[in-house]
C-alpha cells in the first residue's frame, strides 16, 4: 500500500503547498512541530475557492442546520402505515440529533476540504463506553487504503507518532515495550514512537459472532520497534525489539469513511479533484502575480546609475520633490538602469481570467449564482430551474459521495445507535426488513427537481384541460401524485396521512353527506305534505273519485 501512494505523494505535495498548506502529512515531523510556512503562495483565490467548495458542499449535502436524510423501507403497503412512517421520522430525529452533539460536521468540513483540493478523504466513527460517538478526520499522507474487488475501500493503515505518555494513557503500561517503559519513567517528552493502526477485513470472521476476534473487521494497533528521533532529518532508528500488538479488537461495519471525488476503475486513491483540474492555473497564477509586482516596482522604484562626483546627491532611495544640485548636468545626472515599460492593465485582465477559471473549476460560481443574479426579473419557477441546472452538475460528486461516505457513515450511526439501544423498538410489521437511506439535502432535492417539475406540469395542463371538459380530472389519481411529489422535496412523514385513515376519513365523510342528504329528503317531504293534503280536500269535495288512481299509473 505505501508503494502504491508513492506515486501520488507528489502531486499532494504541491496542492498542499498552492491550496491548503496546513493539510497534509509527507515526513515524519516531531508531534508539535511548527506550521510550514507557505512561500510559494501570493494569491489565494485557490484556497478561498478550496474554503467555499467546503462549505457549499457541507450546505448542500448535509447541513447541520436542516434535514438531510430520511429513512424508509421497501415494502410499499408497510411503508403507509402511520406507525411505521412515524418510527422512521423518529430515527431520523435521533440520528440527526447524535451527529449535531458530536464533532461529526466539524470532521465533514475537514473532509469536504481535502477532498476537494487532494481527491481523496478519510474520516473515521467510533463509539466508547464513556465518551460515547467519536469522529476522527484524517489528513492526506497519514494514511493508505486499499480497495476490494468491488472498488470499495476496505483496508485502512494510519500512521501514528506519540509520546511515552500518549501509549500510558491509550494502552496501558503491562503490554509496552521496555525502551517506551523507560521513556516513560525518565518523564522523556522529546522522544516520539511510530505505531500502526490497521484496520481491514477480518480473515477470521465468524457471522454473528460478538466476540472481537470473529468480527468482520479486525482492528490492530502495532509497534514495530521504530522511535523517532524529531530530528530535523526526519530520520528514524530502530530499537532490538520486536514488533508489538499492543491493542487488538473489531468492528461489525467498516468504521472509515474514504470518498474519492473522482476515481479509476482499480485505482484506491482518487485520480481527479477541482484544486487538480486547476493546479496549473494555480501555479501560473503565482508568478503571473511575481512579475505583475516586480514590473510595477520597478516602474516606481527603479535601480539608477549616476556620474561620479554628482554632488549632494544621495546614495539611498530619492523622495518625491526632493531637490538635488549636481555640477554637471552634462551627462544627465542620475537615471534608471533600464527603461521598463510594462502595460499593467493588460496584465490584470490575464490574471483575472486565470482566477475565473480557478473558481470555475471549485464551483464557486454555482454555489453563488443564485446571490447574484437578479431575481426581478425572474419568476419563482424561472429561479427555482436555473439554480437546479446548476447545481445538478454535481450529481456525479454527489452521487460518489452517497455511497462512499454518507450512507456507509449512516449505517454505521444506525447500527451503533441500534447494538446501544438507542432507537426505539420497531413494529412488529417491519421487524425484518432492511431500513434504507434516502437524502433530502439541497443537492439531493435539485437531482430530483426532474420529478417535482414533471409532476406540476401535469397538474397545470390538466387544469388547462378541465376548461374544456371537466371529465379529464378523473383521470388524475390525486393521491399518488401528492405522495411522489411529497417524496420528492423529502418532507416529513407525518405530513400525510397513511391509507388507513385517509379511508377511515373518507367513509366517514361519505356517511355524513349521505345523512343530510336523507335529513333534507325528510325536510322537503315535511314541507310538501300539507299541499298534498290540501289537494285531496279539494278534490274530494269536486266530487273527483280518486279510487284506483294509483293503479292506473301502474
Amino acid at each position: 500500500m505505501k508503494s502504491e501512494q508513492t506515486s501520488y505523494v507528489s502531486r499532494w505535495n504541491e496542492l498542499s503547498e498552492f491550496v491548503l498548506l496546513q493539510s497534509g502529512k509527507f515526513s515524519s515531523a516531531k508531534k508539535g512541530t511548527p506550521p510550514r510556512i507557505n512561500t510559494k503562495m501570493i494569491n489565494n483565490t485557490a484556497t478561498l475557492a478550496a474554503r467555499d467548495l467546503a462549505a457549499g458542499l457541507m450546505a448542500g449535502v448535509s447541513s447541520p442546520t436542516s434535514p438531510w436524510v430520511n429513512f424508509t423501507i421497501d415494502n410499499e403497503a408497510l411503508k403507509e402505515q402511520q406507525e411505521v412512517r412515524l418510527w422512521l421520522a423518529s430515527i431520523e430525529k435521533i440520528i440527526l440529533t447524535i451527529l449535531g452533539k458530536t464533532n461529526a460536521y466539524n470532521c465533514l468540513l475537514n473532509l469536504y476540504s481535502e477532498l476537494g483540493v487532494f481527491g481523496t478523504a478519510a474520516m473515521g466513527v467510533f463509539f466508547h463506553k464513556e465518551k460515547g460517538f467519536l469522529f476522527e478526520s484524517y489528513t492526506i499522507g497519514s494514511y493508505y487504503i486499499s480497495v476490494n474487488e468491488w472498488g470499495m475501500v476496505d483496508t485502512f493503515y494510519r500512521e501514528l507518532s506519540l509520546t511515552a505518555d500518549d501509549m500510558v494513557s491509550k494502552f496501558g503500561m503491562d503490554i509496552l515495550p521496555e525502551n517506551i517503559k523507560r521513556a516513560y519513567t525518565d518523564n522523556d517528552t522529546n522522544m516520539q514512537f511510530s505505531i500502526i493502526h490497521a484496520v481491514e477485513p477480518n480473515r477470521n470472521y465468524k457471522k454473528g459472532n460478538k466476540l472481537n476476534k470473529f468480527k468482520k473487521f479486525s482492528s490492530n494497533y502495532v509497534y514495530g520497534g521504530q522511535i523517532n528521533t524529531g530530528d530535523q532529518t526526519g530520520q528514524q532508528n530502530r530499537d532490538s525489539d520486536s514488533i508489538v500488538i499492543l491493542k487488538s479488537s473489531g468492528f461489525d461495519e467498516f468504521p472509515i469513511m474514504c470518498p474519492r471525488w473522482e476515481v479509476r476503475s482499480g485505482d484506491a486513491y482518487g485520480i481527479s479533484s477541482p484544486a487538480i483540474c486547476s493546479l496549473g492555473d494555480t501555479k501560473m497564477l503565482q508568478k503571473a502575480e511575481s512579475i505583475k509586482y516586480k514590473a510595477i516596482e520597478r516602474m516606481a522604484n527603479p535601480a539608477t546609475v549616476s556620474q561620479a562626483g554628482l554632488g549632494n546627491a544621495p546614495l539611498g532611495e530619492i523622495e518625491p520633490g526632493t531637490h538635488i544640485q549636481v555640477d554637471d548636468m552634462s551627462n544627465g545626472g542620475i537615471k534608471s538602469v533600464y527603461d521598463v515599460r510594462v502595460e499593467v492593465v493588460p496584465l490584470i485582465n490575464d490574471i483575472y481570467n486565470v482566477q475565473q477559471r480557478i473558481e470555475g473549476a471549485f464551483y464557486k460560481n454555482l454555489f453563488q449564482q443564485m446571490l447574484t443574479s437578479d431575481r426581478r426579473e425572474m419568476t419563482k419557477a424561472e429561479v427555482e430551474v436555473r439554480r437546479n441546472e446548476s447545481l445538478l452538475s454535481l450529481s456525479p460528486v454527489l452521487t460518489q459521495l452517497h455511497s462512499e461516505l454518507l450512507d456507509p457513515m449512516i449505517d454505521r450511526v444506525f447500527n451503533i445507535a441500534l447494538r446501544q439501544g438507542l432507537l426505539p423498538e420497531p413494529p412488529e410489521s417491519i421487524i425484518g426488513q432492511a431500513v434504507k437511506t434516502s437524502y433530502i439535502s439541497t443537492l439531493a432535492k435539485a437531482q430530483k427537481s426532474d420529478d417535482t417539475v414533471t409532476i406540476e406540469r401535469v397538474v397545470n395542463f390538466a387544469g388547462i384541460l378541465a376548461g374544456i371538459d371537466e371529465n379529464v380530472l378523473k383521470k388524475l389519481n390525486a393521491d399518488k401524485l401528492l405522495e411522489s411529489f411529497s417524496d420528492s422535496v423529502g418532507a416529513p412523514a407525518d405530513c400525510l396521512h397513511d391509507k388507513a385513515t385517509v379511508e377511515k376519513m373518507r367513509q366517514q365523510q361519505a356517511e355524513q353527506q349521505q345523512a343530510m342528504q336523507q335529513q333534507q329528503q325528510v325536510m322537503e317531504m315535511a314541507n310538501a305534505a300539507p299541499n298534498v293534503m290540501k289537494s285531496l280536500k279539494s278534490a274530494q269535495e269536486m266530487g273527483i273519485d280518486l279510487n284506483g288512481v294509483g293503479d292506473a299509473e301502474q
